[in-house]
């Protein structure tokens, strides 16, 4: 019996040493990757001391350099892995982080005024902040990768801890005071950093975006005293740009609860836009180099509000004179290169208004004008699509006007031509896409 149990364990053995050599890459269950645990400091570089609640991020190394949109700031992809992940360090610099899985991550750290690795890629890659999104092009992704480079890098293995220390560097600031002619504070402006930025094989001035939750680019305004200040910047060229809007804030009481709504005054966009230097136009704005650790300061702007005007007016039909009721109108200077701004006219609200229009020789055009019979509106007020082609909507050619402003104006009339059979069919052809890019609107 002994001799039994001998032979049928023998066979056993042999038919499971057939089965390993069959798949020598077979492994047992116990050998199946593990998460891990990753430790470390974070510290401030020109002091040595801890970064104190600072964010560091372990982020995958393949989702940071694949050549697609960034999900950057405790993010996952769209199967479920997590391309990043975020802590704050406590109070001595110390950060953990638990049930990591195996792989290679770049470790990012982001800290107030001090360099962030995320700003620095999104500089190096010029990406357009609205649009679609564009594959990089040979000098851009030299860029990314030089930046790349200088991220410390970590292999996080299966169930085995890991640590690594990172040090921050810090950035340049700049900082200013915007106040307006008569001497008061001008708080709570929006103020925006511009950078010089490869794009599309050239230089462009373009718009700093926020790249993470704690990225200090979102929004950043003037407090009570009129100052301002950005920092943990890197090397590089820049412009300051500040705008101030008129706006307009109704109040809303719905099912006994308040909401309130801002717009633009008139329902239109006139900013006061001062760039570096107290220019209004970015062509003639007064760029600066920051090297690493700069302070620029000093960069003020001073708001001529007593040299401001108001300009206001009608657009009519040249044919009998009445007043059309739908309009968009452009105010552009007098070379037709710089925007001033816009206003929308409508059957309620009739007259355009430009708020904040300095001395000065304009150009007033417009050229999308027409007139609406009301029983083609939906509910919403919106156009149904089957009137695009009927004669319940009446669609008007464009016209400028030479406008010299040195004061406020006021009765200002833009008369229209009737459009031409091929400002017509451009107009229409614009709507039908409209329609088609938009179709809940279009039913709505």
């Amino acid at each position: 019996m002994r001799s039994d149990r001998r032979s049928l364990f023998a066979v056993f053995l042999l038919a499971f040493t057939a089965v390993a050599q069959q798949n020598p890459s077979a492994k047992p269950p116990d050998a199946a990757e593990k998460p891990s645990t990753v430790t470390g400091h974070v510290y401030l570089s020109d002091t040595k001391g801890p970064a104190r609640k600072a964010t560091v991020y372990l982020h995958s190394v393949a989702a940071l350099e694949a050549d697609t949109p960034p999900r950057r700031g405790g993010t996952s992809s769209g199967d479920g892995e997590i391309e990043s992940i975020g802590v704050q360090s406590r109070l001595d610099g110390s950060f953990s982080f638990d049930g990591i899985k195996p792989g290679t991550y770049y470790v990012i750290g982001e800290y107030s005024g001090y360099i962030s690795p995320y700003l620095s890629l999104g500089l190096a890659e010029g990406r357009s902040p609205y649009g679609e999104w564009q594959p990089l092009n040979s000098e851009q992704r030299a860029a990314r990768k030089a930046v790349l480079d200088t991220i410390p890098r970590l292999t996080v293995l299966s169930d085995r801890a890991a640590s690594i220390d990172i040090a921050l560097e810090r950035g340049a600031a700049i900082s200013g005071n915007i106040t307006f002619d008569d001497g008061n504070p001008a708080a709570g402006l929006e103020v925006t950093l511009l950078s010089r930025m490869l794009r599309d094989g050239k230089l462009t001035w373009s718009e700093i975006r926020p790249v993470t939750r704690d990225s200090p680019f979102g929004q950043i305004k003037t407090d009570d005293r009129g100052d301002y200040r950005f920092s943990g910047l890197p090397a590089g060229k820049y412009i300051v740009r500040m705008e101030l809007t008129q706006m307009k804030f109704v109040m809303r009481n719905s099912n006994g609860t308040h909401s309130t709504s801002g717009s633009n005054d008139d329902a239109g966009y006139n900013p006061v836009t001062i760039y570096s230097g107290g220019t209004r136009s970015l062509h003639k704005a007064q760029s600066f180099d920051l090297s690493r650790g700069d302070e620029h300061t000093g960069e003020d702007m001073r708001i001529p509000i007593s040299r401001y005007h108001t300009v206001t007016g009608i657009i009519v039909s040249a044919h009998d004179g009445h007043t059309i009721s739908r309009a968009q109108v452009r105010l552009l200077s007098n070379d037709g290169n710089d925007f001033v701004g816009s206003a929308d006219t409508s059957a309620e609200n009739p007259e355009f208004t430009f708020h904040f229009v300095p001395d000065g020789d304009y150009q007033l055009s417009t050229g999308m004008a027409l007139d609406i019979d009301p029983s083609a509106l939906s509910p919403s007020g919106e156009l149904d699509p089957a009137a695009y082609d009927s004669p319940a909507m009446h669609l008007y050619g464009t016209a400028t006007m030479p406008l010299h402003v040195a004061g406020d104006m006021s009765g200002i009339t833009l008369s229209l031509p009737e459009a031409t059979p091929k400002e017509l069919q451009a107009f229409r052809d614009a709507i039908h896409r409209q329609a088609q890019q938009n179709p809940t609107t279009a039913k709505n």
